[in-house]
């Protein structure tokens, strides 16, 4: 399916001199296609590299699975999921000697089976996924957060029971909107969401990105429209 993809650095990072703590990663075989998008917890000091290695570890967790992973029931997948990322993670603090709750971030990503025409849904954090259809664009998971703090990977015990798993039909008709909390943020003016909203169900994507490189973003803003 195509994609689009888009990442920019918010203007806190910015002026802070940050390195993006965002990451996109995507995979895929003759069959399946995998796409993840996370978000380093920025109070952490390896949260951008916790997002690389937890966007890689959950694409290639999920293209080895293939369609297993679609006969769990959705909290052993989330379980799953976030054991596999974590295990690599661990990995990764080990060999650095670092702490992993340093390696926190969030997570979301797009399982779609084309065979089946199936898709598979995952959140955990403060993103959001929107399903595009009938020039609509609807919110189907919410950002999870455990008072004012994001729940992340590492530093939310028992982040299964929290994180969101949706399976739907990869209808032709319809299309997926993943990403981080800067653009979700953004989209709660409501001048802004009805712009935004414009733009993707319309597949105006040149537009939104000019439209989102003028905007004033405080945090790091990405997304993938898989379409």
């Amino acid at each position: 399916m195509p994609i689009i993809q888009y990442s920019k650095l918010g203007d806190y990072n910015r002026l802070r001199d940050e390195v993006n703590q965002d990451c996109i990663f995507k995979a895929k075989t003759s069959r399946f296609e995998a796409y993840a998008v996370a978000d380093g917890v920025s109070s952490c000091i390896n949260g951008h590299i916790g997002a690389q290695v937890a966007t890689q570890a959950a694409c290639e967790y999920l293209l080895q699975a293939k369609e297993d992973i679609f006969a769990f029931d959705i909290k052993k997948t989330a379980y799953l999921v976030i054991e596999q990322v974590c295990h690599k993670l661990k990995e990764k603090a080990e060999a650095e000697n670092m702490p992993i709750n340093s390696y926190a971030s969030t997570l979301i990503f797009c399982l779609i089976d084309r065979k089946l025409g199936t898709m598979m849904l995952f959140n955990l954090g403060d993103g959001a996924i929107f399903n595009i259809s009938d020039d609509t664009c609807k919110l189907i998971l919410t950002p999870i957060s455990l008072g004012e703090n994001a729940c992340a990977l590492t530093t939310t015990k028992g982040a299964y029971k929290t994180a969101q798993v949706k399976i739907l039909s990869a209808s032709h008709d319809s299309s997926i909107l993943i990403c981080t909390d800067g653009l979700y943020n953004l989209m709660k003016d409501k001048c802004a969401e009805q712009s935004i909203k414009q733009m993707i169900t319309n597949k105006m994507h040149k537009q939104l990105r000019d439209y989102l490189d003028r905007a004033l973003t405080p945090d790091v803003c990405s997304f993938v429209h898989i379409f």
